[in-house]
């Protein structure tokens, strides 16, 4: 019987969860160089850095409306990724929201990417606590297809993509995040 791997809890004093795939047993992980997803490869992106095109993805978000980065082309898009579960997730969940605020009308498009199991649990979230923005969530947690093919290993994780798809920075959070989109809505 294969062991399976169990999701960390998340130490707060690091400004990071990380997290191991979700259902993936031992024996995937150290026989296998492909990430798996149930058991099927899921090939991660390569050039993911900046300067570099973000790989589009289509796919629907938890309202089950079409969502695509690409869809938002001429606009500035954060791409986060996050759970509930993650106290840093939420921290940085409430100083993303102040950023949309802040930049939605001047052209900000942020697509968020949950990393819980529970689906429901997130629609249930989100019945109390709306978020503005466009939520994808697939329940497979660290196996999920976006987490896997785009190489997020820790949450939270943005992405800041400019107006034509390029990432400009990876792993921006509160005055870091806000200063960067500040300069980028300046050029």
């Amino acid at each position: 019987m294969p062991i399976v791997v169990v999701p960390m809890l998340c130490v707060l004093g690091f400004g990071a969860c990380r997290r191991p795939p979700v259902t993936q047993t031992v024996t995937q992980a150290v026989a296998s160089p492909t990430p798996q997803i149930s058991g099927h490869p899921v090939e991660p992106t390569e050039g993911l850095d900046p300067g570099n095109r973000f790989p589009d993805f289509n796919d629907y978000d938890v309202e089950l409306k079409p969502i695509s980065p690409g869809a938002f082309r001429g606009n500035l898009v954060l791409i986060t990724y996050w759970a509930l579960w993650s106290a840093p997730c939420m921290q940085d969940l409430a100083i993303t929201r102040a950023i949309y605020e802040k930049y939605h009308s001047r052209g900000l498009e942020v697509i968020g990417i949950n990393l819980d199991s529970d689906k429901e649990a997130l629609r249930r979230y989100l019945l109390f606590r709306p978020i503005p923005w466009a939520q994808y969530c697939d329940g497979m947690a660290g196996d999920s297809k976006l987490a896997t093919r785009y190489q997020v290993t820790r949450i939270p994780e943005t992405f800041l993509l400019d107006r034509n798809g390029v990432i400009l920075a990876r792993g921006l959070h509160g005055d870091s995040l806000d200063r960067a989109i500040g300069k980028a809505m300046d050029e």
